[in-house]
């Protein structure tokens, strides 16, 4: 574990007694306190999220994972991506749970199944727990050049994607890629790379959630193949004129 990962019940330690108990949710109140950051239950039968404290341990796990990988200096943002998924999938098999883990580690707000989020962050969120920064290595032509930050953009859609697989509304997915990029104060090349990704990621919660093997390694392949000019060029721009020199 990293020493600059500090479990987040030392810091209630020096408050209320009842605070001081690790296993007791909201202070034993839950009818007067909740705690919508960083905390969740999941009811996989009803597809529903509320406050609680059921995968705490998990993300507590999954956090002391990134950041030890992180501070590490030896992989590229894509791998750490990969590993995070992969390790939050090792820890619990249903991808809705897994993705929402592993999205509040690299997420400063944690996003609910529809894309909207709290207004406050993750306590589990890694920036609380280290000075190491993404760079979007290994992103290749879908990095963002003015903000990286793709492991919390394609972890985060891939998790709203599995989400709505599962309730029956995948098909807004694709929508809300396309629509969270309008009014993005950024070039229009970064807008269509982040929208591409987004894509990706949707593909990647809903092949999770439809059991789909590979679906991992198969979205880290679509990444680093992926070529901007190729994919955003029409095709009567690649036609060879015999007058064009």
């Amino acid at each position: 574990m990293s020493s600059s990962t500090v479990n987040y019940v030392e810091d209630k330690i020096g408050g209320s007694v009842a605070a001081w108990d690790r296993y007791a949710y909201v202070e034993n109140n839950p009818l007067r306190y909740t705690d919508p950051s960083g905390h969740f239950c999941y009811d996989s039968d009803k597809n529903e999220f509320s406050d609680g404290d059921c995968f705490d341990d998990m993300q507590q796990e999954l956090l002391d994972y990134f950041i030890e990988q992180l501070e590490s200096g030896d992989y590229t943002d894509l791998e750490l991506m990969e590993n995070l998924i992969n390790k939050a999938l090792g820890l619990n098999s249903d991808p809705v749970i897994a993705l929402r883990a592993a999205s509040e580690i690299v997420r400063e707000s944690t996003p609910n199944g529809f894309g909207w989020s709290y207004g406050a962050g993750s306590k589990f969120f890694y920036r609380q727990h280290t000075n190491a920064a993404f760079d979007d290595s290994g992103f290749g032509d879908l990095m963002d050049t003015e903000t990286p930050n793709q492991i919390a953009h394609t972890i985060g859609i891939a998790y709203i994607a599995a989400y709505q697989k599962r309730a029956g509304v995948g098909l807004f997915t694709n929508i809300l890629v396309w629509g969270n990029e309008v009014g993005n104060q950024q070039s229009a090349k970064q807008t269509y790379v982040d929208r591409d990704l987004g894509y990706i990621a949707a593909d990647l919660g809903k092949a999770l959630v439809a059991n789909q093997s590979e679906s991992v390694s198969s979205a880290v392949s679509q990444i680093e193949t992926y070529n901007y000019t190729e994919k955003h060029t029409h095709w009567w721009q690649k036609i060879k004129w015999p007058w064009a020199k």
